[in-house]
C-alpha cells in the first residue's frame, strides 16, 4: 500500500491532513478556488438553501465572544463555525427583515428628528422650509416623501459602505494572503 502524501496539519484539530479534508474533523484546507467569486456566489446559494447550528454558535460568539470568531478562521479553525460571507448574509437578511416589522430602522430617522439635530438642525429646517415653498406641499407630504426615499436609499449607503470596506481591507491585507 502507497503511502499518502501529507499536506500539513489540521488547524481544528492537529491531526496530519492527507487530502483535501481532515479525516477527523472534516475541516477543509482553504485553497485559492476557495477565494474566488464564484466560490463565494456558491456560498451564498448554499445559504438560502440550507440552515445548521453553526449559525447560532457563530452569532452567539459574535456577541459575546468578539473578535474569536476572526481569530479563529484566521487560524484555519471553520468546521465548527459557519462560513465568514454565510454569516454576514444570515445577519443582514434578518436585520432587514426585523426592521420591517418593528417599524423603526435606526439608519432612517424621521425629518422632524433632522431637523431638531443639534448639530445641523438649523440647515435642515431651512431645506425643509425652502423644499415647501417650493414644491407647494405640506409638510405632512413632504415628511412621507422624504421618509421612503431615504428608507431606499439608507440600505444602498450600507451596501456601499460594506463595499468599500471590504476594498479598504482587501488593499491593507493582500500582502499577507488572507
Amino acid at each position: 500500500m502507497a503511502s499518502e502524501e501529507v499536506y500539513g496539519q489540521c488547524a481544528s484539530c492537529g491531526s496530519e491532513l492527507r487530502g483535501k479534508h481532515c479525516y477527523i474533523c472534516g475541516e477543509k484546507k482553504i485553497s485559492k478556488e476557495d477565494l474566488t467569486v464564484k466560490n463565494f456566489v456558491s456560498q451564498a446559494f448554499e445559504i438560502i438553501t440550507h440552515f445548521d447550528s453553526k449559525i447560532w454558535r457563530s452569532v452567539y460568539l459574535l456577541i459575546f465572544r468578539p473578535g474569536y470568531l476572526v481569530t479563529e478562521n484566521l487560524s484555519g479553525r471553520r468546521v465548527r463555525y459557519a462560513k465568514p460571507i454565510q454569516l454576514f448574509l444570515v445577519i443582514n437578511i434578518i436585520y432587514f427583515l426585523v426592521l420591517n416589522y418593528i417599524g423603526y430602522d435606526e439608519v432612517t430617522k424621521p425629518l422632524t428628528d433632522h431637523m431638531n439635530s443639534p448639530f445641523y438642525g438649523s440647515i435642515a429646517t431651512s431645506m425643509v422650509n425652502s423644499k415647501l415653498a417650493e414644491s407647494k406641499v405640506t409638510f405632512k407630504e413632504f415628511d412621507e416623501k422624504f421618509y421612503n426615499e431615504i428608507y431606499v436609499e439608507s440600505k444602498l449607503l450600507i451596501a456601499i459602505m460594506i463595499s468599500l470596506f471590504a476594498l479598504w481591507c482587501y488593499l491593507i491585507f493582500r500582502n499577507q494572503h488572507k
